[in-house]
């Protein structure tokens, strides 16, 4: 998919949303859109919409991601703290 920014600019900045929110980081884009990693930089310097759209699908996806983390640290403490009610077994 050749990118042609002088048509569909808002189908390239959903489908750059999209992709982002599953994970996307910049290289994959590039190699999505079959452009290099600096042409995606100067996309999003140069054309708003399309770095709002990333902006906004990794954002997403980071928040998912550091909410699946703290859900993650949050059940290792209740499992540690269940283990010191329950006492440890002596030493023998």
């Amino acid at each position: 998919m050749r990118v042609s920014w002088s048509s569909h600019i808002s189908e390239y900045a959903d489908q750059a949303q999209k992709l982002c929110q599953m994970g996307f980081t910049d290289e994959k884009l590039a190699e999505f859109f079959k452009v290099s990693e600096d042409t995606i930089l100067a996309w999003r310097l140069k054309h708003v919409e399309f770095a709002r759209a990333v902006r906004v699908g990794k954002a997403e996806t980071d928040n998912f991601i550091e909410r699946c983390v703290v859900k993650g640290i949050s059940c290792c403490f209740v499992e540690i703290e269940e283990m010191n009610a329950k006492g440890r077994p002596e030493d023998g």
